[in-house]
């Protein structure tokens, strides 16, 4: 009795050990806990992926690094996009690394260098672009303040909208008014289902957009490392703070990788047509 009890229970955690460490990618397993497969077809409680929208034209992937309003620097970049074939690159190449995790800047995985690799030849070898705007603190130091000496969250989000708008209109690529699905930002970031900033963004700029999970869109993870990098480099060169270096190995070989790949010696000094660099 008590090794069938030990069996049984070894089967249980070997279980739970597999299902822990299933990939986010696994998409039998997706699409049996999917929403329609659980509650019926009438209930959608998923986060929207782009395939599940007709888009036309140019998409325009957005992700952010740092705080604005709290941090010193902060940086607001855009992948364009005008076809599939990055898309499909970047599949392949999770196929062939067998790489299944949520690829980032933040991410300290060692196992992520082989992918990341590919992904930025995947980048440099496509017809996409990177724009980025670097920020600097003075941007919201004479924004009005409350008694206590802080600035307003209207204010900082009426300011924030204020520097998307003129990075997407930086681009020279025009989005129509109302146009639909061509911002393509993250679920988790101030376009969140709890934050106002995403409704105040529709007002002000009159674009619609879709925020997904950032961990079933490649492209916009690469979005994420290519922002990332950025404000690292532009942090750490004005740091005075040892915390300002960045340390993972990891991290700087990819760092590296990327510049060499541009053919530019810091990733500020950016490259006419491909990684490009407006400063405010």
């Amino acid at each position: 009795m008590a090794k069938r009890q030990n069996k049984n229970k070894l089967n249980f955690m070997k279980g739970r050990r597999k299902f822990l460490t299933g990939s986010i990618y696994s998409v039998p397993l997706l699409a049996a806990l999917s929403p329609s497969k659980l509650f019926g077809s009438t209930l959608d409680i998923s986060t929207p992926k782009i395939n599940d929208f007709t888009t036309t034209g140019t998409l325009f992937y957005i992700c952010e690094s740092g705080i604005f309003g709290i941090h010193n620097k902060f940086v607001l970049g855009v992948l364009i996009v005008s076809d599939d074939i990055l898309k499909s690159k970047l599949a392949v190449t999770r196929s062939k690394t067998n790489y299944r995790t949520k690829f980032s800047y933040n991410s300290t995985d060692k196992f992520k260098y082989d992918y990341g690799v590919n992904a930025i030849n995947s980048f440099i070898n496509s017809s996409c672009k990177f724009m980025a705007m670097i920020v600097d603190k003075s941007e919201y130091s004479n924004l009005q303040r409350q008694p206590n000496g802080n600035v307003s969250k209207r204010q900082i989000q009426i300011k924030k909208i204020d520097l998307y708008k003129e990075l997407l209109s930086s681009t020279l690529i025009p989005v129509p008014r109302g146009s639909i699905y061509n911002v393509i930002v993250k679920s988790q970031s101030s376009f969140g289902p709890r934050e106002i900033f995403q409704q105040n963004f529709q007002q002000e700029t009159g674009k619609t957009y879709v925020p997904i999970n950032v961990v079933e869109d490649d492209v916009l993870q690469l979005t994420d490392f290519l922002t990332g990098n950025l404000f690292a480099e532009h942090w750490t060169r004005n740091s005075t703070q040892s915390k300002g270096t960045v340390k993972n190995k990891t991290k700087q070989n990819l760092y590296k990788i990327l510049k060499d790949r541009l053919g530019v010696l810091n990733l500020i000094d950016g490259l006419n047509g491909k990684f490009e660099v407006i400063f405010k």
